[in-house]
């Protein structure tokens, strides 16, 4: 998620319901390959429903050139990213100019990721 999330971040993960979490929101996904508690924060970029109809969540990293991740559902998900504080700043994603900036994000990530990545060399978050 660099350069959008640095190193030194913290974040506050809230739990999420099914149908809560948009596109442009950021999750943390539950890599279950690794031995403990292992997460990946990644965006959403695209949602769809499974045959049992259930909502599936693709996601990817911003700096990320090629395919999406591997889909997830609402299970593997720890939650969803509601706020960011880096260097004694806070950012709280839930703010409507937030959910419209990473909204639009998402757009980029999945249509145009090269361009997406040019502009991120260019994008502060704080």
């Amino acid at each position: 998620m660099y350069p959008f999330l640095k190193s030194g971040d913290r974040l506050k993960i809230a739990p999420a319901r099914e149908g809560e979490i948009k596109a442009g929101d950021l999750v943390a996904v539950n890599r279950k390959d690794k031995n403990g508690a292992w997460f990946v924060v990644h965006r959403v970029v695209k949602i769809s429903k499974d045959n049992d109809e259930k909502l599936t969540y693709f996601t990817k990293g911003d700096a990320q050139k090629g395919g999406l991740d591997s889909s997830v559902n609402i299970e593997g998900l720890a939650g969803k990213v509601s706020r960011i504080h880096r260097n004694g700043l806070e950012v709280n994603l839930e703010k409507p100019g937030w959910k419209l900036a990473n909204t639009l994000v998402a757009k980029l990530s999945l249509k145009y990721p090269r361009l997406l990545i040019f502009l991120s060399s260019y994008i502060n978050l704080i």
